[in-house]
Formats: structure tokens, C-alpha cells, sequence
């Protein structure tokens, strides 16, 4: 079955598992893993909005190649790292994204290609190239993974209170 086949019946099934592969590479890098757990109210957000997504699992073509990729939240050595599958022919790579202290508020979002957002940096409405990877944050401000040649570039994706703070110290 092709990769775009198991993403449909993934998502008429409600559910995205991670390949095999990836979590093989997970199982080597990162000692005893489990996928992040998530706050009740989060995981049913997902489940009414989101439901082929989990706040932990999201997948989309983040190089534009027609290959599924993946982003994964997980716990291991008392950390919650998020880390990126990029897949090409001869499987995945596992890219390491970020790694910050256990919380059930944080959670995964795909940004998918052609989606409009706003570019707070440089004050300008843009639409993404290719899908991005968003990580959002409950007590910091959120970051957006989007792919830059071989590597995600991060940037950071402030929400409208945290501009709206920013403007109002600046005015100061």
C-alpha cells in the first residue's frame, strides 16, 4: 500500500501511529520513551477539532518531497522532547527539535501548506510553503519548525497578548 493510502485510512480511523522505523530510532536515542501525556482538556480539543491528530503525533510533508513525515512529543531522561521523522526512499531521519521540562500543556500542530499566519518579526502576513511543525506552549511563546533546505528552521511564533505586551513596553 502506498504512503498516501495509509494516511487516508489513518485518518478515516481516527488515528496516526508513528512507522515502525521511526520508533526504532526513537528506541536508540532516547532511553525508555513514551509519548508525552497530554491535559485532559487538550486531548479532547483534539478529539472534537483534530481527530486523526494527537497533541503528541502530528504528520504532514514538511520538505515538499510527496513523503509523509512526522513530529513526535515524547518524555524520556526527565525531558519532553519533540523530534522530527523527515522520510525520504530509504526510510527516516531523525532530527531533534527541542528538549524542555515535562508539561501536559505543550502540544503539536501541523501548519499546513498554503495556510496563512502572521510574521510578527517582521510585522507582514505570509502563507507557508510546505507544511510546519508548531509547538504550542502554555507559559512561553509558541515555535513554528519550518524546513530550510536539509534542516527546520525555528522561529518564534508569538500569540496576540504576548505582541500586544511587547508594544505596550516599547511605548514606555
Amino acid at each position: 500500500m502506498g504512503m498516501w493510502l495509509l494516511c487516508c485510512l489513518a485518518l478515516l480511523a481516527g488515528a496516526v501511529e508513528l512507522p515502525p522505523q521511526a520508533r526504532s530510532l526513537l528506541d536508540r536515542k532516547y532511553a525508555e520513551w513514551r509519548m508525552a501525556p497530554s491535559a485532559p482538556q487538550i486531548e479532547s480539543w483534539f478529539e472534537q477539532y483534530m481527530p486523526a491528530l494527537r497533541p503528541n503525533l502530528v504528520f504532514g510533508d514538511f520538505n515538499r518531497d510527496g513523503r509523509t513525515d512526522y513530529a513526535v512529543q515524547v518524555i524520556s531522561g526527565g525531558k519532553q522532547h519533540v523530534v522530527a521523522f523527515v522520510a525520504s526512499t530509504t526510510g527516516y531521519s531523525m532530527m531533534p527539535l527541542s528538549a524542555d521540562d515535562p508539561d501536559p500543556f505543550t502540544f503539536l500542530v501541523i501548519y499546513k501548506r498554503g495556510e496563512k499566519d502572521f510574521d510578527f518579526e517582521h510585522m507582514k502576513p505570509f502563507r507557508y510553503s510546505a507544511d510546519a511543525l508548531g509547538v504550542l506552549y502554555l507559559k512561553k511563546t509558541a515555535v513554528t519548525y519550518s524546513w530550510s533546505g536539509k534542516q527546520f528552521a525555528r522561529r518564534e511564533a508569538p500569540g496576540d497578548e504576548e505582541v500586544e505586551a511587547a508594544r505596550a513596553d516599547k511605548s514606555r
